[in-house]
């Protein structure tokens, strides 16, 4: 007999702040999904009301933009999980159309927001917060979309391809929040701006540089994405900078940057520091784990243009798919796992985990405990019906790698 997976005591889904402000007038968000109850009943509730703060600040930006100067992101994969790939063992002789290349702008005076980092961090915080627990990170459901234009595509046309599905593939990853509960880097971003954009805080997507190596491997150089607010107190010429917010990588805090004075976050026993660069164009982030090691990266400060189609097309074909619920500290409280490589579905709530093979999916279902549904937020049946797609669509998802030269 199996036994459910269940939690350990603390595992509960965390509280929605309160006092987080509300949109001005935000466009319903209304989550398709059987979310997090509490959560859920807070957002299909939020009254909108006057918002001076954002206005305000955001009326009166006057600074210059900041010069844009990539650097090249060093040391150990801390964004593997959004590049997994590598040299592909059949190569076929006709590849999909390649990923556009990434594009930046400057940020000019006019998106620059006239505040302290201090006022703006306490602004954000509780939004970034609630937004982290709101919204799954959820990697799985671009290949699950995919999964379906493709049989889409072979309904209109029996003789549709692989290649036809991957070149016509077209998501928006900030869509996804909205009709799934929850996106990967790109779409957790882009929500959040939305909704700081309707406060006239003027926040932008910015993009992160995957380490070298695994760039060499296939990687796309500007293979993560965060959010970001450029600000200039007008009282105070050296309180200047920038406001970093990462729900893609679980942070739950946003990191006040200014010249000279990194930003800091604790996230339980690991320490990050963010030091911006000399001209202004980029923030060098160092991971310090617990282990000793350090692993590095680098944002940029420009805003990233067009990221759907320089990395969003990209997400189908990674192999770990995931679907991550987080507390409001930015801890994992549950995650289901897809790994296409070794054929296993690993289902994790606090520390307790276990693992099935494809071959034996229908055990599955007897570990995913209500309270592992409750915290990831989506139906038992939805859960099985995402991963089996996965695993029957394994040839052509493979296929659709090999079309970008990927394993």
């Amino acid at each position: 007999m199996t036994t459910p997976l269940g939690r350990k005591p603390g595992l509960t889904p965390a509280t929605p702040q309160t006092n987080a402000p509300a949109p001005i007038n935000p466009a319903p968000k209304t989550v398709q999904v059987v979310a997090k109850p509490a959560v859920r009943a807070r957002v299909e509730a939020e009254a909108p009301r006057q918002n001076t703060l954002g206005k305000q600040l955001a009326e009166q930006g006057n600074s210059k933009g900041a010069a844009h100067q990539s650097r090249s992101a060093q040391g150990s994969p801390l964004f593997a999980r959004f590049a997994q790939v590598g040299p592909s063992e059949t190569r076929q002789a006709q590849q999909a159309a390649p990923l556009e290349p990434a594009r930046f702008v400057e940020v000019d005076a006019s998106r620059t927001m006239a505040a302290s980092g201090t006022a703006l961090h306490d602004y954000v915080a509780p939004q970034l917060k609630d937004h982290v627990v709101r919204f799954n990170y959820d990697s799985m459901v671009f290949t699950n979309a995919f999964v379906d234009h493709l049989n889409s595509k072979r309904r209109q046309d029996p003789k549709a391809t692989v290649r036809d599905a991957a070149d016509s593939f077209a998501p928006h990853a900030g869509a996804f929040c909205a009709t799934h509960g929850g996106s990967h880097c790109v779409g957790l971003a882009q929500d959040l701006i939305t909704s700081l954009k309707t406060q006239g805080v003027p926040a932008y997507l910015v993009a992160a540089l995957l380490p070298e190596e695994l760039r060499r491997k296939g990687g796309p150089a500007h293979g993560h994405a965060a959010a970001m607010i450029r600000f200039e107190n007008p009282d105070d010429a050296a309180d200047r900078g920038f406001v970093l917010m990462d729900p893609g990588l679980n942070m739950a805090s946003p990191i006040v940057i200014r010249p000279g004075q990194p930003g800091v976050l604790q996230t339980g026993k690991e320490h990050w520091t963010f030091t911006l660069d000399e001209t202004g164009g980029s923030v060098n982030a160092e991971r310090h784990l617990k282990s000793g090691g350090v692993e590095r990266t680098t944002f940029l400060t420009t805003e990233w243009t067009n990221v759907d189609t320089a990395l969003t097309k990209h997400a189908p074909l990674n192999t770990n798919l995931k679907v991550v619920s987080r507390d409001e500290d930015g801890q994992v409280a549950a995650a289901l796992i897809t790994d296409l490589n070794k054929r296993t579905v690993t289902l994790r709530v606090g520390s307790q985990r276990v693992s099935v093979g494809f071959d034996e999916l229908p055990k599955l279902q007897e570990h995913l405990s209500d309270e592992a549904v409750k915290l990831l937020g989506i139906p038992r049946q939805e859960l099985m019906a995402r991963v089996g797609s996965l695993v029957s669509h394994e040839q052509d998802l493979a296929e659709a790698r090999a079309l970008r030269g990927q394993s």
